[in-house]
């Protein structure tokens, strides 16, 4: 919404974008929801250059810094299903994405995610054939608990689940068909600035490569079905925005011809 919002210069737009930010920042609860922000953040600012940074990078954060202080002052919490948010909550959130914090509540999480990753890892790379074909699609790569008496099964990494399942091969030829994808996107829309379905596409990778990497992204078949559906239709666009425009007066006279 944002990135939208920024292809139309206006001055209300820094003040909206900054209550968004701290919105879904406050509300998300969710450490892979404040990671794909900030990268989908750089991303505007140093890639695409959506606005000026010496201005309206300082007015955001200044925005930014007086929600955040107002919301400590107050001492804004609500209880969600993840437990008491508030403003302490998500600097712990933010803090434990870097550090180890034993005291924390997002420590167990965190572990949980380590240890199954690790494991996927190891026992992908036990053998030659697993490592370049994987263990197949029937192996349950985390047979933890989820807490409700099911079996999670995906070790909350998409790129892990796909690289447990068909080895190095399937993960480099998936990889490899969502740089294709992506990388005409982009440079198409570098060169059709116009058309703002190309330049936002590179925000709506980043937001999902970005969840894939913490949670079970493009295992789920909503989620696969919505990031191909989305991504061929701007294909698409981007194939038939590279093409040079057709003269359609000499179409017109070639289709008359015998």
């Amino acid at each position: 919404t944002g990135f939208f919002l920024f292809t139309r210069r206006a001055k209300a737009h820094v003040f909206w974008i900054a209550l968004g930010l701290f919105a879904m920042a406050f509300f998300l609860q969710s450490r892979a929801g404040l990671v794909e922000m900030a990268l989908i953040f750089m991303y505007v600012v140093f890639v695409d250059r959506q606005f000026y940074i010496s201005t309206r990078i300082k007015r955001m954060f200044i925005i930014l810094a007086v929600l955040t202080a107002i919301f400590a002052a107050l001492d804004v919490s609500y209880t969600g299903k993840h437990g008491t948010v508030s403003v302490e909550t998500v600097e712990d959130s933010i803090y434990s994405i870097f550090f180890e914090d034993e005291t924390s509540n997002f420590q167990d999480t965190k572990d949980f995610r380590m240890f199954w990753w690790s494991n996927v890892i190891h026992r992908t790379c036990s053998s030659v054939p697993t490592f370049f074909m994987g263990m197949g699609e029937s192996v349950i790569l985390n047979n933890a608990s989820n807490g409700h008496g099911e079996i999670d099964r995906y070790p909350h990494n998409s790129f892990l689940s796909v690289f447990g399942f068909t080895g190095f091969i399937g993960l480099f030829l998936y990889l490899g068909l969502i740089f294709i994808v992506g990388w005409k996107i982009f440079k198409v829309g570098r060169s059709r600035r116009k058309v703002v379905l190309l330049r936002w596409y590179p925000v709506f990778l980043i937001g999902y490569l970005a969840g894939a990497f913490f949670s079970t992204v493009f295992e789920a078949p909503f989620h696969s079905f919505i990031f191909w559906a989305v991504s061929g239709i701007i294909y698409c666009v981007a194939v038939e925005g590279e093409a040079p425009a057709r003269d359609f007066a000499t179409d017109l006279t070639r289709s008359q011809m015998p």
